[in-house]
């Protein structure tokens, strides 16, 4: 669960700016208001929306975090090495194109409270630290100034060499929590894992996800709370349907076995059911139509998001999505909102 995301000098953000999830004390929309823990007052919001107008810097929100996100799972990799870390600093001030970027993150794991961050220049890693929050008490597992580094060894739970030698093998511009998960530490493996689960979705995508709401389409639950949600939606199909469908009846075999034959670098081409009609009409038929070339912009991006939101509710992943509202009528955005 994400409670707060900060960035410094990063886009369009000059200064320190807080993306926070903590519920308010406004007495509305108490449905979408819970508590992660018991006999606490603590509270987050389920989905919160960012608005503004064009320029004022809400894709640049997204772009950070999956600038923090794809940072954290990749920075360790050998790949990486020489390469300069690819931050783009605030460029409208002459002074912050030399000072560094900070991002940070609080969020929840199994009920233990963590904040990460970082600081970085194009060529290194200034800072980096690693809290987390055992009885309101937020205690330091470890925290880095370029080269030098101080580890609760305790907290950790590793021993001492291995925790030595980890911290030779982190570059200067690699992150020590990348070197933690690639070595199978499990505290560096937990902290992967929720930013590997959280989905960053912008609008450039939309082929891309449709795929994998026909690739999910492969999967009985998933087919079938994408069919009923279709069917509320009155987009004017009957239902959704993959390739996968259509070549188990063209080759006879079923659609379990198809899926598995086909591979991931198979597109899927997904087909939305029409019903035809005579002239007194009386349905006579049901035709194809195939998705990106008949149905509309709005169809192709409602079907593109059904899929990512049905795994970030059923898988209990983070979702933020760009541009949720266009293309959309209304009454479709509401319905997709009320999904949460």
């Amino acid at each position: 669960m994400l409670i707060e995301f900060s960035i410094d000098n990063y886009l369009s953000f000059k200064n320190n700016n807080r993306f926070r999830m903590e519920a308010g004390t406004i007495k509305e929309h108490t449905a979408n208001v819970f508590y992660p823990f018991a006999f606490n007052e603590f509270k987050l919001v389920k989905s919160s929306i960012i608005y503004g107008a064009n320029g004022s810097g809400k894709s640049n929100l997204l772009k950070a975090f999956r600038f923090m996100q794809q940072f954290v799972l990749n920075s360790s990799k050998e790949s990486q090495a020489s390469e300069d870390i690819k931050i783009e600093p605030f460029r409208l001030n002459h002074a912050k194109l030399d000072y560094p970027t900070t991002f940070e993150v609080i969020f929840l794991i199994d009920k233990t409270k963590y904040r990460y961050g970082f600081t970085v220049t194009r060529q290194e890693i200034l800072g980096e630290w690693l809290c987390f929050t055992d009885k309101r008490k937020e205690e330091e597992l470890y925290t880095r100034r370029g080269n030098q580094f101080l580890f609760d060894k305790k907290l950790l739970n590793e021993p001492k060499n291995k925790v030595d030698i980890l911290k030779d093998l982190t570059r200067n511009n690699s992150l020590f929590i990348s070197i933690l998960a690639q070595f199978n530490v499990p505290l560096g493996i937990a902290i992967s894992k929720w930013f590997s689960n959280t989905l960053v979705i912008f609008e450039a995508n939309t082929e891309e996800m449709i795929d994998h709401t026909a690739s999910l389409l492969t999967q009985p639950v998933y087919r079938k709370k994408i069919h009923d949600i279709i069917a509320k939606s009155d987009l004017g199909f009957l239902n959704l349907d993959a390739v996968v469908k259509e070549k188990a009846a063209q080759t006879r075999r079923s659609e379990s076995l198809v899926s598995m034959m086909m591979g991931a670098e198979d597109s899927y081409q997904v087909k939305t059911a029409h019903k035809v009609f005579n002239d007194e009409k009386k349905q006579t038929d049901i035709v194809l139509f195939d998705l990106l070339r008949n149905e509309s912009l709005g169809t192709q991006k409602y079907i593109a998001l059904l899929g990512v939101i049905l795994e970030a509710l059923m898988e209990r992943k983070i979702l933020w999505i760009d541009e949720l509202d266009s293309r959309f009528h209304e009454l479709l955005l509401k319905m997709i909102i009320g999904l949460f």
